[in-house]
């Protein structure tokens, strides 16, 4: 394919990316790692795109084109690794909750990005990768294969990722998130067959377009702060659980102890800080099909797939082992603790979802009466 074909193809698809960086920064206003990350995502496929265009100047002699394509090959080449690395990082964060396992993955990553620039370098001395003539055309190396493998071990490693953990990763997302690799990997792969067409970049664009989809779906449904499902979707969620034959579940609301006391003695932006740490420990303390939500304000409310109560008890003691775990990190220099009020849904009580979110909050405020009594130092 001559210049301008591959010219139409790649402005076309970066301009499909351009619409969705501007599409996606509402996602990354609650200041949650993922939205960020994917935007960094995006970015760094607009580059690619760019570069790309710019190392397609094959065979073209006037002027400063010879320059520009050595420039943009470089570029590209030094670059390749870069969305497959961040998309590692999104999944592993999907996967761990935190950030914590990225920090300590920070320093090999930058390394592995780093090796593959020195290859790259090496490459204009010795031409492993590709080469560009006098003629200004360009042409693979004899280990050219290599740098595609480095440039796609990320998305490889990713997909392995998340294949393991599919139970821990949201049933609505797992389908999008073993696309991402596939495509660019079947994408390289066809490549090998139609050298010269820009085939690579534009079926990471599709697995962009479908992951952004998915994660805009999934935005609609997000509190913006905690990342935790809103109340809306909970309440969706709800009906459409007590519609379904001989439904089997439980609901457990919570609310943060003592929360107006928290922000008054520290500081909206602290109370901001717990509310999204006590999100992150409920998910992580319940499975990943299981639904929190923010209710309002401190108060949260988990729908669980459970079959009897003592099932829902044991679920609430580990909710509670999973705070006492992290409080005892000393994050805050007071302590995340919660209110309970927990509930099988009976059918034969044909109680309607506002009854029965009632009923359950009923629970939790006699449980926070208590509480009180026990800490009379409260004042939430």
């Amino acid at each position: 394919m001559d210049f301008l074909g591959n010219l139409v193809i790649n402005s076309i698809c970066m301009a499909i990316l351009v619409v969705l960086f501007f599409a996606n920064i509402k996602n990354t206003r609650g200041k949650i790692f993922g939205p960020r990350v994917f935007q960094l995502i995006i970015s760094s496929g607009i580059l690619l795109f760019a570069v790309d265009i710019i190392g397609r100047m094959d065979g073209l002699t006037n002027l400063s084109v010879p320059l520009a394509n050595q420039i943009g090959n470089f570029l590209l080449f030094a670059l390749n690794p870069l969305p497959p690395i961040l998309w590692l990082i999104y999944v592993i964060y999907q996967v761990a909750g935190d950030t914590k396992l990225l920090k300590k993955l920070s320093l090999p990553f930058a390394a592995y990005f780093a090796a593959n620039l020195v290859l790259v370098i090496v490459n204009l001395f010795f031409g492993y990768y590709y080469t560009i003539d006098s003629g200004n055309v360009y042409a693979r190396g004899p280990v050219y294969p290599l740098a595609v493998v480095w440039a796609f071990l990320p998305l490889l490693v990713s997909f392995v990722i998340t294949l393991i953990n599919r139970r821990r990763i949201d049933s609505r997302k797992y389908s999008a998130f073993l696309f991402f690799p596939i495509a660019p990997i079947i994408g390289t792969i066809l490549s090998f067959f139609t050298y010269g067409y820009s085939i690579v970049l534009p079926s990471m664009a599709i697995g962009y377009l479908l992951l952004f989809i998915s994660i805009q779906s999934d935005t609609m449904r997000v509190d913006y702060l905690t990342g935790a499902f809103n109340r809306r979707h909970l309440e969706d969620c709800l009906r459409r659980k007590m519609s379904e034959n001989n439904p089997s579940f439980a609901a457990i609301m919570l609310d943060i102890d003592c929360y107006k006391k928290i922000n008054d003695t520290y500081g909206h932006l602290v109370g901001d800080r717990a509310l999204v740490d006590f999100a992150r420990v409920l998910r992580k303390a319940v499975g990943v099909n299981d639904i929190v939500a923010r209710y309002g304000g401190d108060e949260f409310m988990i729908i669980v797939a459970v079959n009897n109560i003592n099932q829902l008890n044991k679920l609430v003691d580990e909710i509670r082992e999973h705070l006492e775990r992290f409080n005892a990190k000393k994050v805050y220099p007071f302590k995340l603790t919660a209110s309970f009020g927990q509930a099988m849904y009976i059918p034969s009580e044909k109680k309607t979802m506002e009854q029965f979110i009632n009923h359950v909050d009923d629970l939790m405020y006699k449980n926070k009466k208590t509480n009180c009594l026990l800490d009379t130092t409260s004042t939430d």
